[in-house]
């Protein structure tokens, strides 16, 4: 992978999990795209909120947040795409300084349409 679209991809991770920290939902909808099927806002405002507060946490944790010593897993996993035209990631949640189950899935998908060269589409955030 080439170090800009890395350095491209970790600064969309990035807005991601600072907009899930702050709960600025509908800022996600403007540099993100989902499937058309999936309706991102309620599934954040509802499913996720639901979540969270069924586990006693406040909110998810934004990017480079540290959690116990006793965790220390790789956080982030890439898998390119076999046809090479993007990767998907995984990158495990926490909240509340505490890693949770929850992993973040977004794919990027290669694209001359935009100045960064990637295009982000959530996938889902699911239990490991």
């Amino acid at each position: 992978m080439e170090e800009r679209i890395r350095a491209e991809f970790l600064e969309i991770l990035k807005r991601v999990l600072s907009d899930l920290h702050q709960k600025k939902y509908k800022n996600i909808l403007k540099y993100v795209d989902t499937q058309d099927d999936f309706d991102l806002l309620d599934f954040l405002e509802n499913d996720l909120e639901d979540t969270l507060e069924d586990y006693g946490y406040e909110a998810l944790d934004e990017y480079g947040t540290l959690v116990d010593e006793d965790d220390k897993i790789e956080r982030l996993d890439i898998y390119e795409f076999n046809d090479g035209t993007g990767f998907s990631i995984d990158y495990f949640l926490s909240a509340d300084q505490e890693l949770t189950d929850l992993v973040l899935q977004l794919d990027f998908l290669y694209t001359n349409k935009s100045p960064k060269g990637i295009r982000c589409v959530f996938r889902d955030i699911d239990y490991r």
